[in-house]
């Protein structure tokens, strides 16, 4: 194991002596130490390479109604007052954060789709000050298989009212959502059912 190289074999505590005191727990504790470190300071510099992005507050009902002209589905608002940005920015903050959540694979149940859904949600507040990255439930449909799932992806409000659909779990696809139209991405066909923002 790694922490081998700080640790001889010779010195490694007698077993019988109580586990918080092992070379092993004392790396493991560093190594948290470090790794909270580590990861604060590259929030600290994700968050620094976009100080010049200055997001935009939406006006009241803005959610519902870019909502409503696609679909109309329970909308759960948990914020007051809600920010946004362009199309441009939103793709490019989206790929950051698909670089970082990717190094994650899925897990059922631990690192599924709602919870990887609710992490680019609050990964796009957390870096960037926005929060229109909600998390939408919908059900989606195999065109090639014809095989159905209950599924969790984001629903992003856009500046000027549009609406984008971002699945990390879909090959990472991103789509601009148009009235009328089927919201097909990839080979899922969706149909959403209750969207979160907050």
């Amino acid at each position: 194991m790694w922490w081998g190289i700080f640790t001889k074999k010779k010195h490694r505590p007698n077993p019988s002596l109580p586990i918080f005191m092992s070379d092993e727990i004392k790396i493991n504790k560093i190594a948290r130490l470090f790794g909270t470190k580590l990861t604060v300071g590259g929030f600290k510099m994700i968050r620094s390479g976009y100080s010049n992005l200055t997001p935009v507050l939406l006006e009241g009902g803005a959610i519902d109604m870019a909502i409503k002209k696609i679909v109309n589905i329970p909308i759960t608002i948990y914020d007051l007052d809600y920010y946004s940005t362009s199309k441009e920015n939103w793709e490019e903050m989206l790929d950051i954060i698909s670089q970082i959540i990717v190094n994650f694979p899925w897990e059922k149940e631990i690192r599924d789709c709602d919870n990887r859904a609710g992490l680019v949600s609050d990964l796009c507040s957390l870096f960037y000050g926005v929060n229109t990255c909600g998390r939408v439930y919908c059900e989606t449909t195999n065109i090639k298989t014809g095989k159905k799932s209950l599924h969790y992806a984001n629903l992003v409000i856009l500046e000027n009212g549009g609406l984008l659909l971002y699945d990390v779990d879909n090959f990472r696809l991103i789509m601009k959502l148009e009235p009328n139209k089927p919201i097909i991405m990839g080979v899922k066909n969706y149909k959403f059912l209750q969207v979160y923002f907050g």
